[in-house]
């Protein structure tokens, strides 16, 4: 971590006319956006992507926000209105991601879709959870910043797997470890093999135009109907997926696109977050394609904690972040709230009214988290510890110990739910380099802000795979009863080996 910090230090001495010509509004946008071109920096494209942050920003002042992919969401809704044809082990893991996030989130942000009724949720709840980010789709010039970041920041990011040639610089390398990762995480924890060659996306390859139609990416990845065979619709201990990609032609080309499209997505979504100044959570399906960028969360969050000493890093301030950061990091007992509602709920039409009643209950935790937030590198170390004591203490406080003891879920032990993990996703080595490198050229307050955004860091929730799996498993019986099927599909069953992918990935 210090050499990429002083690679990225580094970057600042090479910085000089990298933004000649260009207003502070243009690099605002270049850095918020991750644009390769300076081309949409340019009016009308940057006055509605100014005014998304402004409005984004307003609402995070309430409490910790998280940004969901459409498809995460469409899911789970499908789901509680009673869908079985959809439901996977990646489906239940999507439909668990919301409920936790009703649970613990002032906010969930999502990019607008008419498949996702948004008023019904959260009328039932009975609070504005699901947040749809409404100027995109009905503002063209905003339209096209979407379309920049999906045409070319997204792909230059993911095709990077080898440094350039000629250049062995720190970055170039991060940069290559980055897009790496993005593939080769995703094809293991789907248990696939995939060559190198078939690793790099292109823009041309995808759509023109971002779109997300959560009905045909959800459908495509779950139902086997007019191709016999797809990427998740089988169990990860069985080898139906491995052959496939083994067999030439076009089968092995279907399930590459897929990886292709996932991967896409993925970073799309990151970077689309990143500059709003969100913390993304995706779908079970694209989640490897952002381990990596997780894990180094905590370590660029050391790197970048501050803005205003970009160019004096290291040093006794240093030595405070870092025990700031360690005060914070620390595993949180997140009660199974799935598990929760699968037990009380009689009927699928009752589960958001159940997890309505879990958010009231969480409101104190919600208050406790925000405060942490705010307290992060303000060099008191005590506040921190305290403010952390508070948050444990009130995620017990949210569990409910007569489903703990059917569950046999110990109190503290078997419930390793959540770990706090203060940093910014904005791993990439890229964006990151890229942004650093324009702040500084021109060091203006709303170009400042606009790095911030990218780099702040966050008290991230990185979930345990195991508990979920577990409460799912022993619940067998009434998620059967309460999606009238015969018997769980093989996928649910293999949530532990997915949980077992997990974890070797996180550690490697």
């Amino acid at each position: 971590m210090a050499d990429l910090r002083a690679a990225l230090v580094a970057t600042v001495n090479e910085a000089g006319g990298a933004s000649a010509g260009w207003s502070d509004a243009a690099v605002e946008y270049v850095v918020g956006t991750n644009a390769e071109r300076s081309a949409g920096s340019a009016l009308p494209w940057r006055v509605p992507f100014e005014q998304l942050v402004a409005s984004v920003q307003s609402k995070l002042s309430r409490g910790p926000c998280v940004y969901f992919d459409t498809t995460t969401i469409w899911t789970a809704m499908r789901l509680t209105a009673g869908d079985s044809s959809i439901l996977r082990a990646q489906t239940l893991m999507d439909l668990d991601k919301l409920t936790r996030a009703v649970v613990l989130d002032e906010h969930v942000f999502h990019l607008p879709s008419p498949f996702i009724d948004c008023e019904a949720i959260n009328q039932i709840i009975g609070d504005d959870v699901l947040v749809p980010l409404e100027p995109v789709g009905s503002v063209e010039a905003l339209d096209r910043v979407l379309w920049d970041i999906w045409y070319y920041a997204a792909p230059d990011v993911a095709n990077k797997i080898m440094p350039s040639w000629g250049k062995t610089k720190l970055i170039e390398t991060c940069k290559a470890t980055d897009s790496r990762h993005l593939f080769a995480d995703l094809a293991t924890f789907h248990g696939l093999t995939l060559q190198e060659s078939d690793w790099n996306i292109g823009a041309d390859e995808s759509a023109r135009t971002f779109s997300s139609d959560p009905v045909f990416l959800v459908r495509h990845l779950v139902s086997d109907e007019d191709r016999g065979e797809n990427l998740l619709i089988t169990g990860p201990g069985e080898e139906r997926l491995d052959a496939l990609l083994k067999a030439p032609g076009k089968r092995k080309s279907i399930v590459v696109d897929e990886v292709h499209e996932l991967v896409h997505r993925a970073v799309f979504n990151q970077l689309l977050a990143d500059a709003l100044g969100l913390v993304y959570d995706c779908s079970f399906a694209r989640m490897p394609a952002v381990y990596h960028i997780n894990k180094n969360s905590k370590a660029v969050a050391l790197a970048l904690a501050d803005i205003k000493w970009l160019q004096d890093i290291a040093g006794e301030r240093m030595a405070l972040t870092t025990k700031a950061l360690g005060e914070a990091s620390v595993s949180v007992n997140i009660p199974p709230f799935t598990a929760y509602a699968l037990r009380r709920v009689k009927t699928l039409g009752q589960w958001w009214e159940v997890i309505g009643e879990y958010r009231e209950r969480s409101a104190k935790y919600r208050r406790n988290r925000k405060e942490l937030q705010e307290a992060l590198f303000v060099e008191d170390v005590k506040t921190i510890s305290r403010l952390r004591a508070q948050v444990i203490d009130t995620s017990r406080g949210m569990a409910d110990e007569k489903i703990d003891a059917s569950l046999d879920l110990a109190a503290d032990a078997a419930r390793v739910g959540a770990m706090l993990i203060p940093g910014t996703p904005a791993a990439f080595a890229g964006p990151t380099a890229q942004a650093f490198r324009l702040a500084i050229d021109r060091p203006t307050k709303a170009v400042i802000n606009a790095l911030r955004r990218r780099v702040k860091p966050e008290l991230r929730l990185s979930y345990d795979l195991v508990e979920t799996a577990t409460s799912c498993m022993k619940l067998e019986n009434k998620i059967r009863l309460l999606w009238d099927i015969d018997r769980l599909p093989e996928s649910v069953k293999h949530l532990t080996v997915y949980a077992e992918r997990s974890r070797a990935l996180m550690s490697d």
